[in-house]
């Protein structure tokens, strides 16, 4: 092992980082080394982790481990069925809950519990991410804390069917948040498990999943509208029915869970090769081999370029859940749409995604992410600048405001993959493989504020709809502006696999000192 050490500015403690120029990195020895003939580069080099790989699709730094292409598969198996529950159980309340209001507890009860109930979901989830993703970083199996949240939500999606007052809707929404809110650890085990230039597809394969959630939960509610049972005094309709749909479903991903889901090290390997690897490390030092003398903390996230992305991923989540919430209340009052209108509309917006998705997949191939963003960002600001000016003018407009929103909604789609999947895939690229568990709370925490204020904004300005559209624009125009300022620091430096030193020289009793 290397007794030569990157001292790394603005908080980074012992991990190179692909964002940092050159000239910033200081070595700092402690021991007999012989770096004769070795330049600063080729040292910053040897200490590039995951994050130093450059846009290339056809590059390899280093070839898969065996662990790695078993783990990765099952884990992105049980995500992206978690997403598609998580957005089919968007899909199918969030349009009838404000109806469901309406019927059984009458206007001025809607209007006073709509808001904070899509509000409490996020807020739910904002407190109990943190607590999540600090238990899966220090030890709790991942495993078990996905079956614990599942059956926070299956509770949850009861009390929504079982309610017979406003505030068992708000608690059943308060524990079926709790239960959304186990992701940073299942999504540091997904980075762990795959390569930096497969990196993207994967999460891109996520975002697919959640928009084909939102295909099946407006399907679910077109079911559900002919459905009119009665259960002992409990009557089973379009409303309520969702709540039993979930249940249901939760109960089945649960399942999957207990059948597919590995329990993986820190490393991305197999809790049972856990110990086969250590004895290995310890008997053959390599670059990876951990030392009780080295502390690899990362406290940088308060870099431009993480702060931009937080930025960017909070605008993009916002604007999201404020559009979907004020979409039904706007649609019922300006054109008498129903749940089965507005349910169409998520449908032909999520096979929109899901096009637009396919081709951002390939995009991302040949065009680098940072500009792929760029792309996105300038979709949502032309469609909330457009949607601000209809939406002021919809009593002028008759009949032609329909197709004017509905058209002001598609650009908004069309716009919104990039931001949502390409953003979450360079950070991750930036950010080293032991900080993960940190780097994905940290990144959760922020996607569920935006989850949090974005319905709660929307609904309690239901009733002023430009006032929300103009606040999607501002925002928008945030992480544009940020990211366009200092464009150069967010391309991924490329390593190759003939820049990587040779471990010939390198010194086996050595040590690191941080």
């Amino acid at each position: 092992m290397s007794d030569a050490v990157p001292l790394l500015p603005s908080d980074f403690d012992a991990t190179a980082s692909p964002i940092l120029p050159d000239n910033s990195i200081r070595v700092r020895t402690t021991g007999p080394l012989n770096l004769q003939g070795a330049s600063n580069d080729t040292v910053l080099q040897r200490h590039r982790r995951e994050g130093s790989t450059g846009q290339e699709p056809r590059r390899c730094c280093k070839k898969t481990p065996p662990n790695q292409r078993k783990a990765k598969y099952p884990i992105a198996l049980v995500a992206s069925t978690w997403g598609l529950l998580t957005n089919i159980e968007r899909a199918i309340i969030i349009p009838t809950m404000w109806l469901f209001f309406i019927k059984y507890w009458g206007p001025d009860t809607a209007a006073e519990f709509y808001g904070s109930t899509l509000g409490v979901f996020s807020f739910s989830i904002l407190i109990a991410t943190p607590l999540f993703g600090y238990a899966g970083h220090y030890g709790i199996s991942v495993k078990f804390l996905l079956l614990v949240a599942n059956l926070l939500e299956v509770l949850g999606n009861l009390a929504y069917l079982c309610a017979h007052g406003p505030w068992a809707v708000f608690a059943g929404r308060l524990l079926a948040g709790i239960g959304a809110s186990c992701e940073p650890p299942m999504y540091a085990d997904l980075t762990r498990s795959t390569e930096i230039n497969e990196r993207t597809p994967f999460i891109i394969v996520l975002l697919l999943s959640r928009q084909v959630g939102l295909i099946f939960g407006p399907a679910f509610t077109l079911i559900l509208e002919r459905l009119n049972l009665k259960i002992f005094d409990m009557e089973i309709n379009v409303y309520n029915g969702p709540g039993l749909v979930m249940a249901c479903l939760w109960i089945l991903h649960s399942i999957l869970i207990l059948i597919f889901y590995p329990i993986l090290d820190k490393s991305g390997a197999f809790a049972d090769d856990a110990l086969k690897i250590t004895q290995i490390t310890s008997t053959k030092p390599n670059e990876s081999a951990p030392t009780n003398k080295v502390e690899a903390r990362l406290s940088g996230f308060r870099q431009y370029c993480f702060l931009t992305l937080y930025a960017t991923i909070f605008a993009s989540y916002y604007s999201v859940m404020a559009l979907e919430s004020v979409l039904s209340p706007v649609a019922n009052r300006a054109f008498g749409w129903g749940p089965v209108e507005v349910s169409y509309i998520y449908i032909a917006a999520s096979i929109l995604v899901i096009l637009v998705s396919t081709i951002m997949h390939f995009l991302s191939k040949c065009i680098e992410d940072r500009k792929l963003i760029c792309i996105g960002l300038c979709f949502l600001v032309t469609s909330y600048l457009y949607l601000t000016v209809v939406i002021f003018t919809l009593d002028a407009l008759g009949e032609w405001g329909k197709f004017l929103v509905v058209t002001g909604v598609g650009v908004h789609v069309i716009g919104m993959p990039f931001p949502l999947a390409i953003s979450e895939s360079l950070y991750t690229k930036f950010v080293p493989s032991p900080q993960l568990d940190h780097a994905q709370t940290i990144l959760r925490t922020v996607i569920n504020v935006a989850f949090l204020v974005g319905p709660f904004v929307g609904g309690s300005l239901q009733a002023h709809p430009s006032v929300v559209f103009l606040s999607m624009l501002l925002l928008n125009l945030i992480p544009l502006t940020m990211l366009l300022s200092r464009f150069s620091e967010f391309r991924v430096t490329s390593e190759t696999p003939s820049e990587r030193p040779s471990t010939t020289n390198r010194p086996s009793d050595s040590h690191l000192s941080v």
